[in-house]
């Protein structure tokens, strides 16, 4: 994934439940749900068609987005669409969790799928596999994703507080600065670890 593919599917995704926000202020909860529905499957079709198909965590992501909506439309409850970040979150540290029990580091993935060829062009390919099986490399990994998992809990549990008492706008902010409220706290804690802590 090229940094203009993360760039347009946020934008495309995103900007579904900016048009929620909008149309709930002045319309109805109700119709804001159908747009954002609408709105979220023609990004879909952005990206199907710009970038030859859609990859197995958007589609899941994609999915979530539908199931809630459906559930907050048939219930008139807003509750249940505004928990859809927290939710996310959620399964993000759960499907992390399990990768760490597996001993197969899911970030590592992340890096060379971010990466793609230009990583391994870069520094060679023999370079590169020695990176990625490097005890320190793997130990400092494994620790990020500990911290990952314990800042993507933490963020749930403010999205839920946001959802619930919080005001709409609040709520667009927090959920769009999802990866700076995730990464950042990671890397700072994950530093104080490796600097104090770490053997």
């Amino acid at each position: 994934m090229n940094p203009i593919h993360s760039i347009l599917t946020f934008v495309l995704l995103f900007v579904p439940f900016v048009l929620y926000v909008i149309t709930k202020k002045y319309r109805s909860h109700k119709l804001g749900v159908v747009i954002t529905c609408i709105a979220t499957l023609i990004g879909c079709g952005v990206i199907h068609i710009f970038f030859d198909g859609l990859e197995t965590p958007l589609i899941a992501a994609v999915a979530l987005v539908l199931i809630l909506s459906t559930i907050s439309y048939t219930t008139n409850n807003a509750l249940y669409f505004k928990l859809e970040p927290a939710i996310k979150s959620l399964i993000t540290s759960c499907f992390l969790l399990i990768f760490i029990w597996m001993n197969d580091p899911f970030s590592i993935k992340l890096i060379k799928s971010l990466s793609g060829s230009e990583l391994i062009e870069s520094i060679g390919h023999e370079q590169s596999e020695l990176l990625f099986s490097s005890p320190i490399f793997l130990q400092t990994i494994h620790i990020f994703e500990i911290h990952l998992i314990f800042w993507g809990l933490v963020y749930a549990g403010y999205m839920i507080y946001v959802a619930m008492k919080r005001s709409n706008m609040h709520w667009l902010v927090a959920k769009g600065a999802y990866m700076p409220l995730l990464l950042l706290p990671s890397a700072l804690s994950m530093m104080i670890h490796l600097n104090y802590f770490a053997p």
